[in-house]
C-alpha cells in the first residue's frame, strides 16, 4: 500500500492538533472564567491526526482518530479511506471490507477504494489459517480492479492497479500473469519504490536473482529509509554469495527499524547462515522477536528457528518450530526434511519417513531427503 501522507503535514498537525486542549499531552492552565470556551477539535482536525498516526505506525491511535473523525463528519470519504486502510493495517479484514466498499457507494469513482477493496480481499485471503473459506476473495479482487481500470485512471493510478493485479495473481500462484501485470506497472511508474520492490520478489520467486537484485536496487536508492526493502536487498545478497555485504544491508535495514518482524527475521536468518557474521544466539533471538510481532506471515521464520533447536538437540523445539513451517509453507520440499529431521530425533520414525517421501515427491532427485530416507531404514 502506497504511503499517503506527506511531512508536510506535520506543521499542520502540530499548528492545529498539538494546540487543542484535547489531544495535548499537558493541560493548559485553567482559563478566566470570562474567556470563551476552547473549540473541541474538528473532523478534519481529526483526519489530520489520524493520517500522522497512520504514517509513524501508530494504527490503535490511528484508528481512533479516524473514527472521531467519522463520527463527526459520516460523509468525510478521506476519513473513510482512512479508516478502512487502518483497519487493514491491523487485520480487521472483514471491517476494512465493509469500509472500502461504502466508501465506493458514496464515490463511486474513487479509485483509490477500488485498489484498497482488492488488496483487503487479497490480504484476507493470504492471512488465513483456512484459504478455502474465503476461496472467492481473489477472483473478487481481480473483478474489483477490472472496474477500477474502467474509470479511466491516471497513469499512477493505472500504475498501482497493475500492482495490486500482480500480486493478485502470485497469490494464485499464477507467475507468469504476475509478471505480466508488474511489467506494466513498472512502465507506468518507473520511478516508484513499491512497484519496483514488489516486481523484484516477482523476478526472485522466477528464479531470476540478478535481475531481483538490480530492481532491488533502484528500489532502495529512491527511497533509502524504507527497512523493509533494504531488508529484502540484504536477503539477495546473501543467498547471492554476498554474506557480508548483505549483513551490512540487514543491519542498517535494523537500525532503520528495529521491530518490522520481516527486518527481523531477515537479520536472524542471516545471523545463523552467513559464517563472517554468525551469531546463533543472535540470531534466535531475532527469529524469535520476529514471530511475536508476526505469527503467520513467514514460515521461512520457523524453518531456521527450527533449524537452530535442531542444532542445540533441542528436538522438542525443533519440532514445534518446524511443524509450524510447514503447515504455513507444505509446498517446500526443504522444510519436509527438517521436519523429518525432528520428528526422527523425537523418536517418531513412522512421521519422520513420510516426511522424508513428501519431500522426494515435491522434489525427486533431492539427494539429502533420499540420504535422511537410507538413514532411516
Amino acid at each position: 500500500m502506497k504511503r499517503f501522507y506527506t511531512l508536510g503535514l506535520l506543521a499542520l498537525f502540530s499548528a492545529s492538533l498539538l494546540s487543542s486542549p484535547v489531544l495535548a499531552q499537558t493541560p493548559a492552565p485553567a482559563a478566566p472564567a470570562t474567556s470563551a470556551a476552547a473549540k473541541p477539535p474538528t473532523s478534519k482536525q481529526y483526519l489530520t491526526l489520524g493520517k500522522y498516526y497512520y504514517y509513524v505506525g501508530q494504527y490503535d491511535s490511528a484508528y481512533y482518530a479516524f473514527r472521531k473523525a467519522l463520527d463527526l463528519d459520516p460523509k468525510s470519504n478521506d476519513s473513510l479511506l482512512g479508516l478502512g486502510r487502518t483497519q487493514l493495517r491491523l487485520r480487521l479484514y472483514s471491517a476494512s471490507i465493509e469500509s472500502f466498499k461504502r466508501l465506493i457507494q458514496s464515490d463511486s469513482r474513487n479509485t483509490s477504494a477500488y485498489i484498497a477493496l482488492a488488496q483487503a480481499y487479497k490480504d484476507q485471503y493470504s492471512s488465513s489459517d483456512d484459504p478455502a473459506t474465503v476461496k472467492g476473495n481473489l477472483d473478487d479482487a481481480l473483478r474489483v480492479l477490472k472496474d477500477a481500470e474502467s474509470l479511466k485512471p491516471s497513469d499512477v493510478n493505472l500504475a498501482a492497479i497493475y500492482n495490486q493485479r500482480a500480486l493478485i495473481y502470485a497469490a494464485k500462484k499464477d507467475l507468469s500473469k504476475a509478471l505480466e501485470a508488474s511489467a506494466q506497472a513498472v512502465r507506468l511508474a518507473p520511478d516508484d519504490d513499491v512497484v519496483l520492490s514488489n516486481q523484484a520478489s516477482l523476478l526472485y520467486q522466477d528464479g531470476k536473482t540478478a535481475e531481483a537484485l538490480s530492481t532491488l536496487a533502484r528500489a532502495v536508492a529512491l527511497s533509502p529509509r524504507d527497512a523493509v526493502n533494504r531488508a529484502f536487498l540484504g536477503k539477495l545478497m546473501v543467498q547471492s554469495g554476498k554474506g557480508k555485504e548483505g549483513l551490512d544491508e540487514l543491519s542498517r535495514a535494523l537500525r532503520l527499524n528495529p521491530k518490522n518482524a520481516f527486518v527481523l527475521g531477515q537479520y536472524g536468518i542471516a545471523k545463523y547462515t552467513v559464517k563472517e557474521g554468525r551469531d546463533v544466539e543472535a540470531a534466535k533471538k531475532s527469529l524469535e522477536g520476529a514471530l511475536q510481532g508476526d505469527s503467520l506471515r513467514y514460515p521461512e521464520f520457523y524453518f531456521y528457528l527450527g533449524r537452530i533447536y535442531l542444532d542445540k538437540s533441542d528436538a522438542k523445539n525443533a519440532k514445534a518450530n518446524l511443524a509450524k513451517a510447514v503447515a504455513l509453507e507444505p509446498t517446500q520440499a526443504e522444510y519436509r526434511l527438517f521436519y523429518g529431521k525432528a520428528l526422527a530425533a523425537n523418536g517418531d520414525r513412522t512421521d519422520a519417513q513420510r516426511q522424508y517421501n513428501e519431500a522426494l515427491r515435491l522434489q525427486p532427485d533431492y539427494k539429502d531427503a533420499k540420504d535422511a530416507l537410507a538413514l532411516l531404514k
